[in-house]
């Protein structure tokens, strides 16, 4: 594949291996896909036994196109990963556990992205001790290289954090690799965060000083935890906000757009019955949404029916915009079977749209020809 050029690249996204994010991926239009460099923090496939099956499904989202390799730290570690007797329920909890550990400069991690010409890798960070040996492992690669830098804590982050942030910073200051992307991951965004939106823009510069030929992002999600109570609403993109701020200090090409897609920063947990049917409808800079309980004679796939003739209906709608989310919609209203019928196809949907806009945030939509056959 070559060394990585993050300046060709107008969206970074960080997407979770779950099913709505790879198939809202997956069912972009081509030439769209193209412009998207995806970081997919590694896990198990759904129920799958090991990590080749994650990489089959990256493949039939993306094709050949490069992501960025990182890991997903939370997977493996977590007491419900091991049987009664402290044994990995499935051999992907181990192969992850694997990848993590720090020995040899994380020789397992470098090793295992030797085979995936397409993967650019991430530094992992947990083992400072490795720092160096473990960059000039992943330098060979020849690939570029992303630092991920946890700032989800940053109302209340230690001298020792911030000491730990400024050591990256410092060794990736003399790494050989001239292609590096440094993101500050955030986490949860809340309008809280906004207030100490300075500490953040102090770490970005902090960053391109250090590393000045660099590029830089933050990422995190605003998208709500709940909608309890709500039918009709709308929440503000607040990470697209922050990076309209800052772009007073940086130039576009300097500080990349990144997000989670419209997805939570930790997925829902389950709580007492089933979701109360919601379509979302993602703009540029908010979330438009439709929620209704379940009522009268009318079952489940009829309430959604019923919110996506709403929703076609509003103002808000663009009827240009003819996307795989935005047809799902539309088949809903039609209740026809392909529709949405459930949270979880109603959440890919949602991913979509938001992928396409913020990809496509400074141009019109209208300009735009979003019109590709898709395959259900």
């Amino acid at each position: 594949m070559g060394t990585i050029d993050f300046s060709s690249f107008e969206y970074i996204p960080i997407l979770a291996i779950r099913p709505a994010e790879m198939s809202a991926l997956e069912e972009l239009p081509q030439k769209d896909i193209d412009l998207i460099l995806p970081i997919f923090p590694l896990k198990g496939w759904v129920g799958s036994n090991h990590l080749d099956n994650t990489l089959e499904r990256i493949k039939k989202s993306i094709s050949n196109r490069p992501w960025i390799a990182d890991i997903d730290k939370f997977f493996s570690r977590s007491e419900t990963v091991l049987d009664n007797n402290g044994s990995y329920k499935r051999p992907v909890f181990e192969e992850v556990d694997n990848l993590l550990d720090s020995k040899n400069g994380y020789q397992n991690w470098f090793e295992f992205l030797q085979n995936i010409p397409e993967a650019v890798p991430t530094l992992q960070l947990e083992d400072l001790n490795e720092l160096l040996p473990q960059l000039e492992r992943l330098t060979e690669l020849k690939r570029g290289l992303v630092a991920n830098l946890d700032v989800s804590q940053l109302k209340t982050q230690s001298a020792s954090r911030i000491e730990n942030i400024e050591t990256v910073l410092d060794v990736l200051q003399h790494a050989s690799e001239r292609s590096i992307l440094i993101i500050f991951n955030l986490g949860k965004i809340t309008t809280e965060l906004l207030d100490v939106k300075d500490s953040i823009l102090r770490l970005l510069e902090m960053a391109k000083s250090k590393v000045p030929n660099s590029k830089i992002a933050f990422s995190g999600s605003s998208f709500p935890d709940g909608f309890a109570n709500q039918e009709d609403n709308e929440n503000p993109i607040l990470e697209r906000q922050l990076y309209s701020y800052f772009l007073n200090y940086f130039d576009r090409d300097t500080l990349k757009y990144s997000d989670f897609g419209s997805a939570r920063v930790s997925e829902a947990q389950g709580g007492g019955g089933p979701p109360v049917p919601r379509i979302d409808y993602p703009l540029k800079d908010d979330w438009r949404f439709i929620r209704r309980e379940l009522y009268g004679d009318l079952d489940k796939e009829e309430i959604y029916s019923e919110i996506a003739k709403d929703m076609i209906n509003k103002d808000y709608w663009n009827k240009s915009l003819n996307l795989w989310g935005t047809q799902l919609i539309y088949l809903t209203a039609a209740s026809d079977d392909i529709g949405i019928t459930s949270a979880a196809k109603a959440t890919a949907a949602r991913i979509n749209i938001h992928l396409y806009n913020q990809l496509h945030y400074y141009t019109p939509i209208d300009e735009i020809d979003s019109d590709e056959d898709w395959i259900d």
